[in-house]
């Protein structure tokens, strides 16, 4: 059953931020004030941990509602202030910090109809073709993965996985505007190849 929330005025996406840049730090810290508004944030936030608090706690404050998926640069395990293993335990982390924070990561309908899905997702080899592994494996040297995951095919299907539950929950509804987001493409078509 999807949670039902008051409508907010408008609904802003960003993502992409790199806050480990200094000069990113300073211009998301200082986000406009919104608090009738929802802020999506579709990934690549930072790979700090405490940047990553840092960041949700500001914007949180300015807007009603803040929905959260992770991106690949914010499942980087690089710094010493991160104490997860791998990016599975990073990412199961960052999801702890934003229920805490109260930033949303499943899947809401709001009074008016519209429904806002987040989607856990991955690099998927199927969408290249030919020798994927190559290029993907290159743009993401700071990911570790468990192996049991056995590489991104692997890891793309279990956080596909991990959606079920909310899409499913959206599925049944008649009349409703679903806004779906995800950090990586969602379908192959949309692919235009490495370096896009």
């Amino acid at each position: 059953m999807l949670a039902e929330l008051p409508a907010p005025n408008r609904v802003w996406c960003v993502s992409d931020l790199y806050i480990d840049v200094p000069l990113n730090l300073e211009r998301c810290l200082a986000f406009e004030a919104r608090p009738d508004d929802c802020l999506i944030v579709a990934g690549d936030v930072c790979s700090e941990p405490l940047l990553f608090e840092k960041f949700m706690e500001s914007v949180v404050r300015k807007f009603q509602y803040v929905f959260y998926v992770p991106g690949n640069h914010d499942l980087w395990c690089l710094s010493e202030g991160d104490l997860a293993s791998d990016s599975l335990t990073k990412m199961f982390r960052q999801l702890l910090v934003c229920d805490r924070l109260g930033v949303i990561t499943h899947s809401v309908r709001f009074s008016n109809d519209v429904c806002i899905v987040p989607l856990l997702s991955w690099y998927d080899p199927a969408f290249v073709s030919g020798a994927s592994e190559d290029w993907i494996k290159g743009f993401d040297p700071f990911c570790r993965w468990p192996n049991y995951l056995g590489g991104d095919a692997g890891v793309a299907q279990f956080l596909a996985s991990l959606n079920e539950s909310s899409v499913d929950a959206v599925k049944g509804l008649e009349n409703n505007i679903v806004l779906s987001f995800s950090h990586f493409l969602p379908r192959s078509c949309l692919f235009a190849g490495a370096g896009g």
